[in-house]
């Protein structure tokens, strides 16, 4: 993956600042709760987290599928994109 040298300006001020390991909230099933982890990526960000680290330590990596470790990164990425800057995928 490429980073866009316009970007890694950036860099400084967006690490000085809290960096989110949202968890993976799961249901019932044993499945992730897709739609909490939405709500949840959300309401970081709507309370002022600008850095959104999915599949951390607290997000259970470990016990998800590779679909699954896909899935919260896209689900993480659409609900930050647009709050600073439009993401587009390499």
């Amino acid at each position: 993956m490429r980073i866009d040298p316009a970007v890694t300006d950036e860099f400084p001020g967006i690490l000085a600042t809290v960096a989110a390991v949202p968890v993976t909230p799961f249901g019932p099933d044993g499945a992730p709760d897709w739609d909490c982890h939405a709500r949840l990526i959300r309401r970081l960000v709507d309370n002022g987290i600008t850095l959104v680290t999915p599949n951390g330590n607290t997000g259970e990596f470990y016990t998800l599928t590779d679909e699954e470790t896909r899935a919260a990164t896209e689900s993480t990425i659409r609900r930050c994109v647009g709050i600073t800057r439009s993401y587009s995928p390499p």
